[in-house]
């Protein structure tokens, strides 16, 4: 480990900060529209995706055991998500 952080280090922080909350707040958002919309399916989905990515953050940033993998986990599953809504909704289905 070292024992400061450059301006790199802080940088690459803030950068994923904004941009996991962004994916998290998306995720959450497309939830809200589909529950509305009654597609249920699609709402849990969102839903799932988002919370997954904030407990992987919140893990990892909290040093948690495992951080970096269940940060990935959680990005991943995040991603497949709203990958799968894109894809269906382009689709028209």
């Amino acid at each position: 480990m070292p024992t400061a952080l450059s301006w790199h280090s802080y940088a690459h922080f803030a950068a994923g900060s904004v941009t996991f909350l962004a994916m998290i707040a998306g995720c959450y958002v497309l939830a809200r529209h589909f529950r509305r919309t009654g597609r249920r399916g699609y709402a849990v989905l969102a839903a799932v995706g988002g919370t997954a990515l904030l407990l992987g953050n919140g893990w990892s940033m909290a040093g948690g055991t495992a951080g970096t993998l269940t940060m990935a986990v959680g990005v991943m599953t995040a991603m497949l998500a709203i990958s799968l809504i894109a894809h269906r909704c382009r689709r028209g289905l």
